[in-house]
């Protein structure tokens, strides 16, 4: 175990105290802790735990909140899709429907990468920046006017992107630090 893993029980034990030169350590060795697995002298303080579990929730709805943000964006992109390809197919004059059937395809892809994300984040995440990004070169490979246009859209989609495929990280990390809960050993 490494000095991390055990402050996280240290912290959340009654028996801790202070040393200035070695941070936590146990009141009973006055020493850092050495354990493996568990403590045989942990004695929960119920406060600390409660704290502990509470500010674990409230970041774990953070990340959340941030995954979601980035997943609605796969099914706004999608929806985008849809009309635009309404758009090329009727509307436009001169437009074959063969560019709304690409449109409403490249739809479908989001909207189901925006599904999949309930159940596989990190995968559909890097999959819709993907593809997204892939779009955006092709298209400006036809039009290179097309870059700048929406420029902030186009960053923004990036950047929340990014930060849920961060988030989604982050969730995968706390998934294998919890098959050890604390209040599991107690």
């Amino acid at each position: 175990m490494t000095r991390e893993e055990r402050l996280e029980f240290c912290l959340l034990c009654k028996k801790n105290t202070y040393n200035p030169k070695l941070g936590v350590i146990c009141s009973l060795t006055n020493n850092v802790a050495t354990f493996e697995g568990t403590c045989p002298d942990y004695l929960a303080d119920e406060k600390e735990v409660k704290r502990f579990n509470e500010k674990k929730e409230e970041e774990k709805k953070g990340v959340n909140k941030t995954i979601n943000q980035a997943r609605y964006i796969l099914f706004i992109i999608g929806v985008s899709y849809i009309v635009l390809g309404y758009i090329e197919a009727f509307v436009i004059p001169f437009h074959h429907i063969v560019f709304g059937y690409i449109d409403w395809g490249i739809a479908v892809i989001f909207i189901g990468l925006g599904f999949l994300s309930l159940y596989h984040p990190r995968p559909a995440l890097i999959a819709g920046l993907s593809l997204y990004v892939f779009i955006l070169l092709i298209v400006a490979l036809f039009d290179f006017s097309t870059v700048l246009q929406g420029i902030i859209w186009k960053i923004i989609v990036v950047v929340m992107f990014v930060y849920g495929i961060k988030a989604t990280h982050m969730v995968k990390h706390e998934t294998k630090t919890n098959t050890d809960d604390l209040l599991d050993q107690l």
